[in-house]
């Protein structure tokens, strides 16, 4: 529930016992982000609110993926047929907003897959069965 979800955010962000209090799937209405944010101070907490409204944001992030992939063999390796089969890496663009500043960056975030092995594989042979 969004009611129970702002509500709980407010009184952990009060309570003083949480540094950092993170909502998200909730989209506050201007009055929630102020009770929350009220909240965040008499507490000494930090209130993230992951949302599209950014009303009351002291610091507002972005981000998006850069639209074109690394070449080859470093971000997108190829299939027979030239389509992307796998990703390996991912570029990114930050961006900061606060009041008088503005702060931006790209971000490469490695990515690997940590799949079962199957003994289908022909690089590794089928050791089942074998006496150690």
């Amino acid at each position: 529930d969004h009611v129970a979800a702002l509500r709980a955010c407010e009184e952990l962000a009060r309570s003083g016992g949480f540094a950092f209090v993170v909502l998200d799937g909730v989209e506050p209405d201007a009055t929630a982000m102020l009770r929350c944010s009220h909240a965040a101070h008499e507490g000494g907490s930090a209130v993230v609110l992951l949302t599209r409204a950014t009303a009351l944001a002291s610091l507002r992030l972005t981000s998006r993926p850069l639209p074109q992939p690394p070449p080859p063999p470093h971000g997108w390796p190829r299939g027979r047929l030239a389509e992307p089969v796998a990703v390996r890496m991912v570029k990114l663009r930050l961006e900061a907003r606060a009041s008088g500043w503005q702060a931006s960056t790209e971000l490469t975030i490695p990515v690997w897959h940590d799949d079962l092995r199957l003994s289908l594989e022909l690089r590794h042979p089928d050791r089942r069965g074998e006496r150690r």
